[in-house]
């Protein structure tokens, strides 16, 4: 492949390159948004830095790499070539694995809110069942975080908190099924009217009813985190899993 290009122009070269690159791209942008940070956690979570160096290497450098060396019957070439696609791969598996590790494994509920938790933010052998994390899943893992209600491992949590520790939402020892506490996680839900307040709160209730369907009693909402911005999670009124997400303030 990389001998056959000697018969090509430097911006037939580039175009080339640049073809290929694209296709890459488009393949790890469908993984991030379709797969590992489906709607609304490619919004919640900040993963631009990485898409922004990914897109750099991949659609900009690598290319404009190939166009300044590229010279039909140079010598050294095909070395030349091989170096910039190395980095270039390089470059673009690691930022890909980034994202990957990064991507949300648990959305844990946790007092009043769902927060959105990675693999590498918790001890995955302190899971009370390993079937919690076992299988394919389409978006993350639906987690009902348990936390004590004593005062001395509360008070062991707060102090370990204060040090720099985990909250309850990274705690997977306190880890339950999401399933068999619906009527916990319901007591906590407000309904959609408490958002007709914020700015365009109307509309984008309507504009989810309409996309969704039904009435807005039959939803309710409780505040998403993942660290970039905080959206209101929809949830049906009767099995509290989630059914879509308003893009505004949940507070």
């Amino acid at each position: 492949m990389l001998r056959s290009l000697h018969g090509y122009s430097r911006w037939q070269a580039f175009g080339i390159h640049l073809s290929i690159s694209l296709v890459i791209l488009l393949t790890i942008l469908s993984l991030v948004f379709f797969l590992w940070y489906p709607s609304p956690f490619y919004h919640v979570i900040d993963i631009w830095v990485l898409l922004a160096v990914l897109i750099v290497v991949d659609v900009i450098i690598g290319p404009l790499l190939t166009l300044v060396v590229f010279k039909p019957g140079k010598k050294g070439l095909a070395l030349d070539l091989s170096i910039i696609a190395a980095l270039q791969l390089a470059a673009l598996s690691y930022g890909t694995f980034k994202i990957y590790q990064n991507r949300p494994f648990f959305q844990v509920f946790t007092v009043d809110r769902f927060k959105v938790v990675s693999i590498q933010d918790v001890d995955m052998a302190q899971l009370p069942d390993p079937a919690m994390a076992a299988g394919f899943h389409f978006g993350p893992r639906l987690i009902y975080a348990d936390a004590p209600t004593d005062a001395e491992p509360i008070q062991k949590i707060l102090m370990e908190i204060f040090s720099g520790g985990p909250d309850v939402d990274r705690r997977p020892e306190y880890y339950r099924p999401y399933g068999g506490h619906v009527a916990q996680v319901l007591a906590r839900a407000r309904p959609l009217d408490a958002l007709k307040d914020k700015p365009a709160g109307e509309e984008k209730i309507q504009a989810f009813l309409a996309d969704q369907g039904g009435e807005a009693d039959d939803y309710r909402f409780l505040p998403l985190t993942g660290g970039a911005n905080d959206v209101a999670q929809v949830i049906a009124a009767d099995t509290a899993r989630p059914v879509g997400a308003i893009y505004i303030d949940p507070w």
